[in-house]
This record gives C-alpha cells, structure tokens and sequence, in this order.
C-alpha cells in the first residue's frame, strides 16, 4: 500500500471513530443533561425536605422524635447522593468530550502530516520533472556544441544558457537572490581553479570578476582538494571554517553574507579532477540536503558537473584523435 492510501484508511478509521463518539456523546449529552436537570430540583428538594424532617424530630420526645429524625437522615443522605449522582454524571460526560475531541485532535495532526508529506511529494516531482528536462537540454546543447567544434569555455556557456530557465526552475532561484552557478577549470599548470564559464541573476556581478582558486582555498578550492562536494547550508552558522569562504587576499568582507550558502562539486575526468562546478546564494539553506528544494539544488549542480565532465571527455578524445 502506498503513502497515500495508508493516509486516506488511517484518516477514514479516524474519522468513524470520532463520529461514533460524536454520535455517543450527543445522545448521551442530550438525553442525561435533560434528565438530570429536571430531576436536580427535586433531588434538592428532598434533600431540604430530609434535613427539615430531621429538625422537626428533635422537637418531638422519645421514640417517635427518634424515628421520625431517622426518617429524615435516611431522606436527606439518600437526595443528598441523587445531587452528587447528578454532578458525577456531567463530570463523565465531559471526559467523553475530552477523548472525542483527543481523537479529534489525532486525526487534525495526522492529517495535517499526510498533508505537508504530500506537498512535499509533488513539489520534489515539480523539481525532478525541471531537472530531466534541464538535463535534456544540457545533452542537446553538447551535441551541438561537439558538432559545431566549439571550444570548452563557449560550449559549457552555450550549454548553461540554453538550459538556463529549466536550471533556474529546478533550484528555485528566487527574482531577488544573489545567486551565481561557476564553472572552474585547472590552468594550464594545474596550480589553481579559474573560471571558464558561469550564469547568474541579474542582481549581483560577482560571476564575471570571479577569483582563482588554489588547493584548499574557498568552496572550489576544498572540493578540489578532498575530491568530493562540498554544501554549506550557512557560512554564517558558528563553527564553518574561514576557508571556506577563503582567506587572506582571496577575502571579501561580503563573503559570508553574499555567499551565504553553498555547493561546489569535483568534475571528475578519466579518475582526476578536471574542474569544480560551484554554485552559491545568499539564502541560507539553498543547498540543504535536509530539505526537499535543498536536495533538488543540490542534484541539479551535481549534474551540471556530470554534463560538464562528459564534454570534457569527448573533447579530450577529439583532441587525442
């Protein structure tokens, strides 16, 4: 059984639950309290009637005083506990209520888990459906790209701007976010991470005058260096180290908070690493892989860096050739 169909028989079990108290309470709530309420007067009644008996007798002398206080002791216990019946019978109605609407509450709180449960299900399918057509539009691109004999830097620009609104779509990018997506080469030494090509909004410029990275130096430099991704969900959480966001001259005083989160990841050709595609946002969490548009983000970098790889590959055979 599916998510949805447990969801839908957990939540039918709970609602005829709670109709059947609803129904019990009611007809107990409504047959009880009127019948209660009419006999209180009298239970009263009986009870004054009883202690007024009781009064009466000790005026009169010997056993018939005796027997008639008896008799008016025996009245006023016996409506004096008909009162409390009374009130021991609303106090258990009310803890009726009490567990009608415990089960209710159980069932607003399941509800509303399956409901969250479900967004997050069509989101992530929202998300996934952007990134295979991205990814679909980044193979195209590298056909075409392959078979025009464009060089690297051009056919992963030509690659990134066709595929640009999908990949925007995918991450969900927001209209005011400061967000860049990199791609870094090793130079010709392979002493350090350049840029070759990027994409970025509109808001911020940072992309073009991209810094170089050596080994161990910011998020390229890190990714390189342990040849694995790197994601921060916060550079400005405590404890994220400085060279994360690099050091010395490689320093911006805006660095923590324009590149407030983070995902850079290795592309790795032939066993090496040939560059490092690095993404970053001033929104913290865009590359959260604890959240559902995290995961998403965070994939969608991971494939540019496969896509990126693979017109590496073939363009180092093709120059091989």
């Amino acid at each position: 059984m599916n998510d949805t169909s447990t969801a839908t028989a957990e939540i039918a079990a709970l609602r005829g639950r709670l109709r059947t108290d609803e129904t019990s309470l009611l007809d107990k709530y409504a047959g009880r309290i009127d019948a209660i309420e009419r006999g209180r007067p009298w239970f009263v009644a009986g009870g004054v009637i009883g202690a007024a008996v009781v009064g009466f007798g000790r005026f009169i002398e010997g056993t018939p005083g005796i027997v008639v206080s008896t008799i008016g002791i025996v009245a006023a216990l016996i409506f004096g506990g008909l009162v409390g019946w009374a009130d021991f019978r609303k106090l258990e109605i009310s803890g009726e209520a009490r567990r009608a609407m415990t089960i209710a509450d159980d069932a607003l709180n399941r509800a509303g888990r399956y409901a969250t449960a479900l967004d997050e299900q069509t989101r992530r399918r929202e998300l996934r459906g952007d990134r295979l057509v991205e990814g679909s539009v980044m193979r195209q691109a590298i056909a075409i790209a392959v078979a025009t004999g464009l060089d690297m830097g051009d056919a992963i620009d030509f690659m990134l701007d066709g595929a640009k609104l999908r990949l925007i779509a995918a991450c969900d990018f927001e209209a005011a976010e400061y967000w860049a997506l990199t791609v870094f080469a090793l130079d010709e030494g392979g002493e350090q991470m350049e840029k070759i090509a990027a994409l970025w909004n509109d808001a911020t410029t940072s992309a073009r005058a991209s810094r170089t990275w050596r080994k161990g130096e910011g998020f390229t430099g890190v990714a390189w260096r342990n040849e694995r991704p790197v994601v921060v969900r916060d550079t400005t959480a405590e404890g994220v180290p400085d060279e994360y966001v690099g050091t010395g001259d490689k320093h911006r005083d805006h660095d923590r908070q324009r590149y407030r989160s983070a995902a850079s990841y290795p592309v790795v050709v032939e066993g090496a690493v040939w560059g490092v595609i690095t993404a970053t946002s001033n929104r913290a969490g865009r590359f959260d892989v604890k959240g559902v548009d995290g995961v998403e983000a965070a994939r969608v970098i991971e494939d540019v860096a496969g896509h990126v790889a693979l017109l590496a590959t073939v363009e180092r055979y093709s120059t091989e050739r």
